[in-house]
């Protein structure tokens, strides 16, 4: 996994939250948890230090020791978790690249940059739906059958954002369908010579 993609993800934010459990720490920022493995045990102090930000500018940054995360569930395997079928159709929504994905209960949309942090995974890396015990939905992100990360969903529709796909989908069919009446053009003309 990418440290440095976390560690940019962390940095453009100015939120740090440490969580402790499974086998070790776990880095994420609110939106994304990822398990730090390998590392000293990081502490504010410490992991400002290591990433250079100087001592006049820390006090722009929001830190956080999560103690209880139980609405998650850091485990590798769980009941109940859904393999999520990749739409890879992202769409850009004020200015964040977002990618939608298929789920059993309907489309989770997910900020792709919290996937750059497993780019360079051996072995790729698969989307998992699973349901938190307050009834949110979150994904699981698992390289082979471990967990690598976990993703939140963006929670962005709402009835404009239906109205705008529909339109969307409206003129999408509309210019296939003009592009299909000038194709056949072309194959008219020269049935008439």
């Amino acid at each position: 996994m990418k440290l440095k993609q976390i560690e940019s993800i962390l940095k453009r934010s100015k939120n740090v939250q440490i969580f402790e459990g499974g086998e070790g720490q776990w880095l994420g920022d609110g939106a994304a948890l990822y398990p730090v493995y390998g590392m000293p045990y990081l502490t504010e102090e410490n992991l400002l230090t290591m990433w250079d930000i100087p001592e006049d500018k820390r006090s722009s940054w929001y830190f956080r020791k999560l103690t209880d995360i139980s609405v998650l569930d850091l485990r590798d395997n769980i009941p109940g978790e859904h393999l999520i079928e990749r739409t890879l159709f992202p769409i850009c929504i004020k200015g964040a690249t977002v990618e939608p994905l298929k789920t059993e209960t309907g489309a989770l949309f997910i900020n792709v940059k919290y996937l750059r942090p497993f780019d360079d995974l051996e072995n790729g890396y698969e989307l998992y739906a699973r349901m938190g015990t307050n009834g949110t939905q979150y994904i699981a992100v698992k390289s082979g059958y471990s967990i690598v990360g976990i993703i939140m969903p963006m929670k962005i529709v709402n009835a404009e954002f239906i109205d705008n796909l529909e339109t969307l989908l409206e003129y999408s069919r509309m210019t296939r369908s003009n592009e299909g009446c000038a194709e056949s053009t072309p194959e008219d003309d020269d049935e008439t010579d």
